[in-house]
């Protein structure tokens, strides 16, 4: 006899792809969702609504690369990569990344992926190192640095960790290509399922 059907009730999978500079939107409403300690964590002061649509506006996609994830079609969480200078025109000695993650989706793992995707990221560019800079009381990102072997120094009332990256190969270009492409692939299809939804229809 076979066993009952039993629905799924674990989360849907978080997929990943960079944000296009059409997308700088979705990217602040991201930030405005976070609360007030987790804008302070992300930016290490209290930052206003103001503040965030600044910050958004200024963001230069020839120098910073942003890596979204996304969970049904929902951002949910960032990983920003920024770079001195374009790393199409020189190839760049170091890199800062930057992450936020939405309080819903917690304790996901999401937090761990957006930072090694973001560390690929600058590898594939020729970076050798990269920065990432965390208050005393942002533990999970410390927790994260230290399982990527990040050497973390207090600095002036901030951990500063750092992470060395060794030559990109052909296999991590490949798995960043190939991934984005995946998240492309499960963003149109989340836009053309959700097109085909009936109305709803009201009384």
């Amino acid at each position: 006899m076979l066993d009952a059907y039993v629905p799924r009730t674990s989360p849907p999978a978080p997929y990943f792809r960079k944000l296009r500079p059409f997308e700088r939107g979705a990217y602040l409403g991201h930030l405005r969702g976070l609360s007030v300690d987790d804008r302070r964590l992300r930016f290490h002061a209290i930052t206003s609504d103001e503040q965030l649509e600044h910050h958004a506006a200024g963001i230069d996609f020839a120098c910073t690369i942003i890596l979204g994830a996304f969970v049904e079609g929902v951002l949910v969480g960032v990983g920003e990569v920024s770079f001195m200078h374009p790393p199409r025109e020189t190839r760049p000695e170091e890199a800062e990344i930057a992450v936020s993650v939405a309080s819903a989706v917690r304790g996901r793992g999401i937090g761990g992926a957006l930072t090694g995707r973001a560390l690929r990221i600058a590898r594939n560019r020729g970076a050798r190192a990269v920065w990432m800079f965390c208050l005393p009381d942002n533990t999970p990102m410390q927790k994260i640095a230290r399982s990527l072997d990040g050497q973390l120094t207090l600095h002036q009332g901030t951990f500063d960790a750092r992470m060395e990256l060794t030559r990109a190969t052909t296999l991590t270009r490949i798995g960043e290509t190939f991934e984005d492409g995946v998240g492309v692939a499960r963003s149109v299809s989340v836009l053309v399922f959700t097109s085909c939804q009936p109305p709803v229809l009201t009384p």
